[in-house]
């Protein structure tokens, strides 16, 4: 057969966006000879020759005219391959050497390990190349074509040149390292010699880590150039790499150059090399060096020596008098930084290069040049060494950093001082252990080193601990441990008893004090907090007072009241221990629970007094359960159980009589009246408020209305019923609107206090007819006090939420403060200082981020952070968030910014509909058979992406079927295209935007001809489409299903439970569960009955699981199969499955709802004829996102015999009965009457 190679345009003509209307461009064919099939050689013994060997592989590869792959079988991964001599590689084609678990290649004879010849064509991936010795070359020399992918070359020598490779071909290293390689003469690492071009990307050459033993591996050495030796007239590149720790006894510890071509530095770091001169890089006479976006620094014999760099810009040299004649401020160059600390940090080793981070503060961060942070063909860097980060986003301006790693960005340690507390309450002689709770977290995966120190007593720890390792010092009064986060919030929970001396008074006046500090390992940052040990006194607080509900209580929501006994020490707060039989919150929409050993807060004034002297607990039984929970608080006189407090009295019990049905109706917080923000309100003659309602099953907006909420002033005999202003939402989520009348008609000093909201009894009711009891679910303040003239104000600036924040975990905004004087910049940080309420229930305590100045100031500009509804924002957070200041940021002069609503934002995010409910919105159409197999490449409005159709089988007239999905997510929708009957099947994905070819394959056997069928869509829920083969005619029902993000076989097994049918399958993928995940449908093909079954995607890595039972989607007596996909047609968030006429019959539409056919009932969505009703071909069908909106519509293509035309329908006209109106009808293959297939 023929191959088939395309050329293509060198800058594509269309910009990238979602769904672009993509614009025609032509591509040039070159036919060139017949081929073989590409062949896949196993290595299955560490022999060094005989059958499964690699030198016997290399061999069988040599006698295939095609390119080819060795690949190690996983039963020798890790073992050594021992070569007695050298293997040769001579093939012009491309042989493929991995990828392997790491392998060690070595050369046990002395001598060299691989050859590759003039005009060779050699990838090798994953090795571990050591103990090679030879004179140019001691572990390979390349003459021809050679490119090394996270390959290690340690412990290799050169008795001439290039301790590892000597090159005089075309060679390229990815993300590999060179280490305790040697030359006796140049090139300890590389020597490049001849006409050779050396490109080295994301390579490490010097000082590394062996990963199997940890131990340390020394750089290179060498008389000339110990890490790269560039000869006359060759040509090396340095780009994204880090050259370090190498020893030349003369000239270039690092880099020594003598080619009058060139030597190019791009965005790479040379560092602490050793040299009699240049111990970065020395330039001989007659050599060209350019270097850009590069760090030259704590070199030994100078950093930059020889002949001067020319047209070099916006690099970093530390010496001065060593700079390659660069000075500072010219051309962007940084010269002069004596420190190198003060650029890079230490060594990173945890990554397959190792590299050197810039130091926080660097001179190098953000100092680059965009413009020339690009590789060896011109191409901008995608990203930095060890593709850590993108190259231009980290920076808050998006410029390119100097050297060959972007800071690293990680999240600093987070100490949550949870204080180290008793147990019980103890008096003030009490001995023995008392156990203490730490809990250290952070929000990246560095390992944090704990370390906790008392004045007096000593610890003992636990020999495991959660999320713990290296626990020393246990019994001392010094401990230490190291925590393994998971990148989420918490870190590591310690338990940890403290034992205080024999005899000794451990009150807090004793002095006791624990200091724990957290170290993040990577960035060094440090948190420390020192805490007081707090043991209780057992008679110095009164019990405080327990309010239980008066009787059993039929809500999920329970309230109860901890009180102030009323006596004693003034209470701030309450731990609240011993929680049974359901959980504890301290809002009304149960989002901020208690956990155990927490101490609530009573509500306080910015001063620290409290305002009330109880705090409502609310209470959610566990699922299902009902009788007698319970909890414990024992009161104390700091809010935090440490700061000031003189102890924490004996707890008291609380029980909780829980009595079914369990009715889940939760009044939410209020925006408008959250507690802690008083109200000004002097003179106001009315107040309008929100309350949220949630139900599990749904609110019945039709009952609300006047009288479902009472406002009662906690003094006075104020009580007033609040008018219904109306309600927004629906279901089980809904937000009404009220308004009250002040008491006598306005707000005036008189009626300065606490106003209760209650729901009242029998006015809020579920969509199942339960009605929701009385309850207090919260209050406000009203504060009638004019603020003080001059007072300082507060000015929330906030963008809009919309398509750009879809998905964002974070949300920020700022606070301007203005101040006649200065504000005092402590308080604006403080907890609970910002609120923000929206939709849904929403509320969140926003976290202070930073501020625009240090200290004191007018006017300061702060930025607070909140984390949006479930996370991450979505359609379903749409609506107005209210921001929320309390009364707690001051002046110089002690004057507050009054606490309000400072404003709104708007979420606005449109709906997204996923590929796996509506496809994409570009289709492919492929010829049937008959003519020279066709695809083209239309846009939703029918417009061809191609000029000039593709030919991706030559001259091959079978047929081509096609599908299409964005497998490298650039936005742009790929193409799929499988062969009809006639070959020896093949299927191709190639990339919608460059047309070039990402993956390729021969699904089955050579001596099957009869056709493949394909389809496309993420059954792994990875967010990347997967890939779906089946046989047509002559073959079994069989699926093979492919890995998008890296095309590797997930499954193979029979789709039709009917091992001797041999009519083939035809396959779609779609979410049928509404999981969010694509499910794989499977249909019988010619010769069969429209027989239909479905297998969850999640499943398919193991066993795969039906979703239905399998049914016949026609008339059970048909014998023509069925075409197939599956899309939401109606929009319910479950994928339809859709039939098509077989071949021979009309062309027949019949569409079935999705989500009831997970019960096994088939619900008609759509019956009817598409396309030219008269055909007897058949119809093609294919799911597509035409129009944008949330369901999906149908494109169908003629049938066998029955011409070239394409329809669509949109989802929004489909309905179960009549034919719905066409959005749009074509010829897409002028002239060819054959049918085509649509995907």
């Amino acid at each position: 057969m023929s191959r088939t190679s395309r050329l293509l345009r060198a800058a594509f003509p269309f910009a990238r966006k979602a769904t672009p209307a993509l614009t025609p461009f032509r591509p040039n064919l070159v036919c060139l000879e017949g081929r073989d099939v590409p062949a896949t050689f196993m290595v299955t013994t560490v022999a060094d020759a005989g059958p499964g060997s690699l030198r016997q592989a290399v061999l069988d590869s040599a006698a295939n005219t095609e390119d080819d792959t060795i690949m190690f079988d996983f039963g020798i991964a890790g073992q050594a391959v021992n070569l007695a001599t050298p293997i040769d590689f001579t093939d012009t084609k491309m042989v493929f050497v991995g990828p392997s678990i790491p392998t060690t290649i070595s050369n046990t004879g002395g001598g060299r390990i691989f050859n590759v010849a003039a005009g060779a064509n050699v990838k090798v991936q994953t090795f571990t190349f050591a103990g090679g010795k030879a004179d140019n070359g001691g572990a390979i020399r390349n003459s021809g074509t050679l490119v090394v992918s996270g390959v290690t070359f340690a412990g290799n020598q050169a008795t001439a040149d290039g301790g590892a490779i000597f090159n005089n071909g075309t060679l390229t290293t990815i993300d590999t390292v060179f280490s305790n390689n040697t030359a006796v003469g140049k090139g300890g690492a590389v020597a490049n010699s001849g006409t050779g071009t050396a490109i080295l990307t994301q390579t490490t050459i010097g000082e590394s880590i062996d990963p199997g033993t940890n131990a340390a591996r020394a750089g290179n050495t060498a008389a000339t150039g110990a890490g790269v030796f560039n000869d006359a007239t060759a040509k090396l590149f340095v780009i994204n790499s880090t050259i370090h720790k190498n020893t030349a006894t003369g000239a270039g510890g690092g880099v020594q150059n003598v080619s009058t071509q060139f030597a190019k530095f791009t965005n790479s770091t040379v560092a602490f090399n050793t040299a009699g001169t240049g111990g970065g890089l020395n330039t001989g006479a007659g050599g060209v060096t350019i270097a850009n976006n590069t760090i030259f620094i704590g070199n030994t014999g100078g950093d930059v020596t020889g002949t001067a760099l020319t047209t070099s810009k916006n690099n970093l040299i530390g010496d001065a008098a060593t700079a390659g004649g660069l000075t500072a401020g010219t051309n962007g160059n940084i010269v002069g930084v004596a420190n190198p600390a003060t650029v890079l940090d230490p060594l990173f080793t945890q990554f397959a290069s190792p590299f050197y981070p810039l130091a926080k503060g660097s001179p190098a961060i953000d100092k680059g040049d965009n413009s020339l942070a690009v590789d060896a063909a011109g191409t901008k860097l995608a990203n930095d060494q060890n593709s850590g980060s993108s190259r231009f986003e980290p920076s808050p301006n998006g410029t390119v950093d100097i050297g060959s790693r972007e800071l690293m960005i990680l999240a600093p340690v987070d100490l949550t001082g949870v204080p180290p507390t008793v147990t019980t309450p103890q008096d003030k002689t009490a001995t023995g252990a008392f156990t203490t709770v730490v809990i250290t977290s952070d929000t990246s995966t560095t390992p944090i080193l704990v370390t906790f120190t008392a004045t007096k007593g000593t610890f003992i720890i636990p020999a495991t601990i959660a999320n713990v390792t290296d626990i020393k010092g246990s019994g001392t009064s010094t401990i230490s441990f190291q925590t393994v986060n998971d990148g989420g919030a918490l870190g590591a929970v310690a338990v940890i008893d403290y034992v205080p001396p024999a005899g000794v008074s451990f009150a807090q006046t004793a002095g006791e004090k624990i200091t724990i500090t957290a170290k993040n390992t990577v960035t060094n940052d440090m948190k420390t907090a020192v805490i007081p040990l707090i043991v209780g006194n057992a008679v110095a607080i009164l019990t405080p007072v327990g309010f239980n509900p008066a009787t059993p209580q039929d809500t999920a929501r329970l309230v109860t009241v901890v009180r102030n006994p009323g006596s004693g020490p003034e209470i701030l707060g309450f731990q609240i221990t011993g929680i049974t039989n359901g959980k504890l919150f301290q809002d009304a929409k149960l989002t901020v629970p208690v956990q155990e050993n927490e101490f609530v807060a009573v509500p306080a004034d910015a001063a620290g007094v409290p305002t009330q002297d109880s705090i409502p607990l609310y209470f959610q039984p566990t699922a299902g359960f009902t009788g007698a929970a319970s909890f414990k608080a024992a009161a104390s006189t700091s809010k935090d159980g440490v700061t000031g407090a003189v102890g924490v009295s004996a707890p008291l019990t609380t029980t909780i009589q829980v009595v079914g049905p369990v009715i889940p109706i939760i009044p939410a917080d209020n925006p408008a009246f959250a507690t802690f923000v008083n109200f000004r309100a002097d003179g106001a003659t009315s107040y309008d408020f929100t309350v949220n309602y949630q139900d599990d099953k749904g609110i019945d907006v039709s009952k609300l209305g006047d009288g479902d909420v009472k406002v009662t002033a906690r003094t006075g005999t104020y009580t007033q019923l609040a008018k219904f202003l109306g309600s927004t939402g629906s279901g089980k989520a809904v937000t009404a609107t009220y308004r009250i009348t002040p008491p006598g008609g306005s707000f005036d000093a008189a009626d300065k206090g606490n106003y209760v909201l209650s729901l009242v009894a029998n006015e809020l009711f579920d969509t199942d007819g339960n009605a929701a009891p009385a309850q207090d679910f919260d209050s406000f303040d009203v504060d009638t006090t004019a603020a003080k003239a001059g007072a300082p104000t507060a000015k929330l600036t906030a963008t809009a939420v919309g398509t750009a924040q879809n998905g964002a975990a974070t949300y920020d905004f700022t606070i301007t403060f203005t101040a006649a004087t200065a504000i005092d910049a402590t308080t604006i940080n403080t907890k609970d200082l910002v609120s923000v309420v929206g939709p849904n229930g929403y509320v969140a305590s926003a976290t202070f981020v930073s501020v625009d100045k240090t200290g004191n100031g007018t006017p300061l500009t702060a930025t607070y952070r909140i984390v949006p509804p479930g996370g991450t924002f979505d359609k379903a957070d749409n609506g107005t968030y209210s921001v929320i200041i309390a009364e707690t940021v001051l002046d110089d002069a002690k004057n507050a910014v009054p606490g309000s609503i400072l404003g709104t934002f708007a979420a606005n995010i449109p709906a997204v509909t996923s590929p796996v409910l509506a496809g994409v919105p570009q289709f492919a159409v492929g010829s049937d058979k008959g003519v020279a197999g066709t695809v083209q490449f239309f846009n939703p409005d029918k417009s061809a992406r191609l000029i000039d159709p593709l030919t991706p089988f030559g001259n091959f007239t079978g047929g081509i079927r096609t599908a299409s999905a964005d497998f490298n997510n650039d936005g742009v929708p790929d193409i799929v295209v499988g062969t009809g009957p006639g070959m020896a099947t093949q299927v191709q994905v190639i990339d919608g935007s460059t047309l070039k070819s990402l993956f390729t394959v021969a699904p089955f056997e050579a001596s099957f001809t009869g056709g493949v069928y394909v389809a496309a869509g993420d059954v792994n829920g990875d967010g990347v489409p997967d890939l779906a083969i089946t046989p047509d005619e002559g073959g079994g029902p069989r699926v093979d299903v492919y890995n998008g993000a890296g095309f590797v076989k997930i499954v193979s097994f029979f789709g039709i439970d009917d091992t001797n049918f041999r009519g083939g399958a035809r396959a779609s993928i779609g979410d049928l569960t509404g999981d969010g995940t694509g499910d794989l449908v499977i249909v019988a093909g010619f010769g069969g009955g429209p027989r239909v079954a479905a297998f969850e995607g999640k499943s398919l890595s193991g066993t795969p699981k039906k979703v239905f039972n399998d049914f016949f989607a026609f008339e059970q007596t048909l014998r023509n199969g069925i075409f197939v996909t599956v899309g939401d047609l109606n929009g319910d968030g479950f994928a339809d499955l859709i039939a098509g006429g077989g071949p021979g019959g009309g062309p027949r539409v019949l569409a079935f709802s999705g989500k009831d056919l997970a019960t096994d009932k088939q619900t008609t969505l759509a019956n009817f004829f598409g396309g030219d009703i008269n055909s007897r071909g058949g119809i093609r069908v294919a799911v597509k996102n035409l129009d944008g909106d949330a369901q999906a519509d149908l494109v169908v293509g003629s049938g066998t015999g029955a011409g070239s035309r394409v329809t669509s329908y949109l989802g929004k006209n489909i309905s179960a009965n009549g034919t719905p109106a066409e959005n749009f009808n074509f010829d897409s293959i002028t002239g060819f009457t054959g049918g085509v297939f649509v995907g």
